[in-house]
């Protein structure tokens, strides 16, 4: 649980949830995918979602390219993410989690990971 909390501060969220609370909440609040990693200590990884109690902080247009974005990046498709996360940041200026995920798509097409599954392998706490 301090893994998962401790990633607030890389995403700029307030609360995280991994996918096993998700599916409790799905009908009583907003959930947003923000990434699925591999915290430090783990080697499978875990899908983790932000809570947002604003359902108004995200409009449609950010909604609709986050989206696209996270699909591109989950498949490996870097330069596609990176545009959707670019056009996010637009809608939602200073969104820390489309910021976060822009950048590393650029650091991902200059430098793919190897055996991409999906997941990032965070290091710190």
């Amino acid at each position: 649980a301090s893994r998962i909390e401790s990633l607030n501060k890389q995403y700029g969220t307030t609360i995280i949830v991994s996918d096993s609370v998700c599916a409790n909440l799905e009908n009583t609040f907003t959930l947003r995918l923000l990434d699925n990693v591999k915290v430090k200590g783990k080697s499978k990884g875990v899908k983790m979602y932000s809570v947002e109690t604003d359902s108004e902080k995200f409009p449609e247009t950010y909604i609709k390219n986050y989206n696209k974005g996270m699909d591109a990046y989950t498949i490996g498709a870097w330069r596609l993410a990176s545009s959707y996360f670019e056009k996010a940041v637009l809608s939602v200026p200073g969104d820390k989690a489309a910021e976060l995920l822009c950048n590393r798509c650029k650091d991902f097409i200059q430098n793919p990971p190897k055996n991409w599954d999906g997941s990032v392998n965070l290091t710190t706490k």
